[in-house]
């Protein structure tokens, strides 16, 4: 059996129930908030202030993706009915992957033509560059930043956006408004963006639309979370290159 057989025979995508879903924004929602009280209660106690900003910033987003990863973990595995493989946690077509980092070089080649052309590419790389600027004093620093927006925000975040996310709003609006609407979602949560303009927003949620959308063609998540990766990895890079 072919590949492409292999990936038309795999069950439709995700049957992640309501309250798994909800079970997950909640507890992950209050791990994190658990977490940012332990960090502001450390501050004001003292005891973290002879440690550089940058790395408590990087042990934060650590700890809030592992947060979240384990608690989509507890959910399928305290769930006789949910595997990762229902997920989106399944073997792939290698051809897919490399359409997936095909895409992702061609998308930062399109949104950058696309920001040239409204005159603020300067301007972004210039924003990039500023926030990330105070991880480029040390080399660990940088390291750091480029696992965490890398391979870690691509697994976790295509885990919950994608996997679950899209896939339970696909089973009930379909897969045109379940990828719009979870784009949306997606962009909204990285808030931040928002600081960079409309134009940084719209091309986030429509990165976020294609990334639904292989996802839907590959039934699994590894190519979405490698075209994720290395689209961070290639801005972050861009940001590096103009600091």
């Amino acid at each position: 059996m072919s590949g492409k057989d292999t990936q038309e025979s795999q069950s439709p995508i995700s049957n992640v129930s309501s309250r798994q879903f909800l079970a997950v924004l909640l507890f992950g929602g209050l791990g994190i908030l658990a977490l940012a009280f332990a960090y502001i209660g450390l501050a004001k106690s003292g005891v973290l202030q002879n440690i550089n900003s940058s790395y408590l910033d990087l042990s934060f987003g650590f700890l809030a993706y592992f947060i979240f990863l384990m608690v989509v973990s507890i959910v399928i595995m305290r769930s006789r009915d949910s595997a990762w493989s229902d997920i989106g946690i399944r073997r792939c077509d290698p051809a897919l992957l490399l359409n997936a980092g095909f895409l992702a070089l061609l998308w930062v080649g399109i949104s950058s033509a696309i920001y040239a052309a409204a005159g603020i590419w300067e301007i972004a790389l210039a924003e990039g560059a500023n926030m990330i600027a105070p991880f480029r004093s040390d080399t660990a620093l940088i390291v750091g930043l480029l696992i965490l927006a890398g391979p870690v925000a691509a697994i976790v975040e295509e885990i919950v956006f994608r996997g679950m996310l899209y896939g339970w709003l696909r089973r009930r609006l379909g897969v045109t408004v379940a990828a719009i609407v979870s784009a949306l979602i997606f962009t909204s949560a990285h808030f931040y963006i928002f600081v960079a303009g409309i134009a940084a927003a719209l091309e986030m949620t429509v990165l976020a639309i294609l990334l639904a959308l292989l996802y839907e063609l590959s039934r699994s998540l590894w190519p979405s979370i490698f075209c994720h990766a290395l689209n961070n990895l290639l801005l972050l890079s861009l940001y590096l290159y103009r600091g």
